[in-house]
């Protein structure tokens, strides 16, 4: 008799958006002269995203201890 897993995880993905610390709430004025300049700027990583986790699988077999920091 084989043990089935008492947890399973397939594919597991995580992704973060990056704090912008700079960022700052806006005025509707400052809103629209920012979205006027925008097509004269270079693209700003505001809000940048990266991937901490990409497809992780794992499995937990019963009586096994686990940890998840």
């Amino acid at each position: 008799m084989s043990l089935r897993p008492a947890i399973r995880v397939e594919h597991l993905y995580k992704q973060y958006r990056l704090y912008d610390p700079t960022a700052r709430y806006t005025t509707l004025r400052d809103a629209i002269a920012g979205s006027l300049r925008r097509p004269f700027r270079a693209s700003a990583k505001r809000g940048a995203r990266f991937w901490a986790l990409e497809d992780i699988n794992f499995e937990v077999m019963p009586g096994d201890t686990v940890g998840i920091i």
